[in-house]
């Protein structure tokens, strides 16, 4: 028999299974890289940001400033 897949090393078996086998072998990498460069987060603007959403390109977010009301006046000696 003959495939394009190799046959198992050596002729040794496991118990209960047949010296005809074959194996596969699938192997997975996670590669990393940046998406934005350092020193794009570096010169940005306060209150603004990158966002990333998987699938989609990087995206620039700015958050506009809210003054937060004054709920106690400052303490006057």
């Amino acid at each position: 028999m003959t495939t394009g897949q190799g046959t198992s090393s050596g002729g040794l078996t496991n118990p209960g299974q047949s010296s005809e086998s074959f194996n596969t072998n699938y192997n997975m990498q996670r590669v990393r890289q940046a998406a934005i460069m350092s020193s794009e987060v570096l010169n940005l603007p306060d209150l603004q940001g990158f966002l990333k959403i998987p699938g989609q390109p990087v995206a620039t977010v700015k958050i506009d400033y809210q003054a937060m009301p004054e709920v106690e006046p400052a303490y006057l000696n």
